[in-house]
């Protein structure tokens, strides 16, 4: 038996019967100076946006410890940000995951919005990162930080993509400038990670030249279609390009990921909660 039932916000919360979700496996070659080849693996979750009851919980960290991911990363949009819609879920959630794990996040258009707008959200920011920073979770908002792995630097950008840039209609098309200004330029001599939450500027993070690129937001679309596309996105674009999948420019990569999660309109048709793993090898 499937019971639903809705709450004051309109998210649809599913008792009973889990949705199912799946890993997707990428390999991606990367050519670097380094002694002697690297391998690491790549965890990558997004959207969470709260759907994270028990069953979902343990079923993520089983995916996860079966797995054996060298990186967890997180790109964005893992709460809700609708007034009244609590942070605890996703809290709770990202706890779990902190235990065992060291754990990196960028910021998606909920938790930037949460953050900006607090006239209208109170606390939810602060509710939400505060305590897992405490527990070792790393935020990158418009920041980087570099781990090292077997001889070569692995350089993570965070990259807050300001509130304009995710408008529905009359989108703007965003300058290279939005993203030299606050990283630079990438170390050809270091392995650059972006956490780009919003996949619609996906070329000017391509031309921007990190060597793989993560995005979400999409959800896959509301209808899966062959090749990554999506009959229709959650912010009601129709056919919208790379909804979900691999793609390159040159020797650049993004991976876009249909995301845990979903709100507002919760359908998802031919398209699985998702973790992404990603094996680099470097050499």
């Amino acid at each position: 038996m499937v019971w639903a039932r809705r709450s004051p916000a309109g998210t649809l919360f599913l008792g009973q019967v889990m949705k199912k979700i799946v890993t997707t496996s990428y390999s991606i070659q990367l050519h670097k100076p380094v002694p002697e080849p690297v391998k690491i693996r790549i965890a990558f979750l997004s959207d969470l946006h709260n759907a994270c009851g028990k069953e979902e919980t343990q079923e993520v960290l089983r995916l996860l410890e079966e797995a054996s991911p060298d990186l967890v990363l997180c790109g964005g949009d893992m709460i809700i940000a609708q007034p009244g819609v609590p942070t605890a879920p996703a809290v709770r959630f990202m706890k779990r995951l902190a235990r065992r794990y060291t754990v990196w996040c960028g910021t998606g258009n909920h938790e930037y919005r949460a953050r900006i707008y607090r006239k209208q959200y109170g606390t939810m920011y602060r509710d939400y990162v505060r305590p897992l920073t405490k527990a070792g979770v790393v935020f990158l908002e418009n920041e980087s930080a570099a781990v090292r792995y077997g001889g070569i630097n692995v350089r993570l950008c965070g990259f807050d993509m300001k509130r304009r840039y995710y408008h529905r209609f009359n989108r703007e098309r965003m300058p290279l400038s939005e993203l030299t200004d606050v990283f630079g330029r990438p170390d050809p001599g270091e392995v650059t990670i972006l956490l780009a939450h919003n996949p619609a500027q996906i070329f000017t993070y391509l031309k921007w030249g990190a060597d793989l690129t993560l995005c979400g937001h999409y959800h896959g679309g509301l209808v899966h279609l062959p090749g990554g596309r999506a009959l229709i996105s959650p912010d009601f674009r129709l056919f919208p390009r790379n909804a979900q999948g691999l793609l390159h420019y040159g020797r650049r990569y993004a991976v876009i990921s249909s995301g845990l999660g979903e709100h507002t309109v919760p359908v998802r048709v031919n398209n699985p909660r998702e973790i992404v793993l990603i094996d680099l090898e470097i050499g």
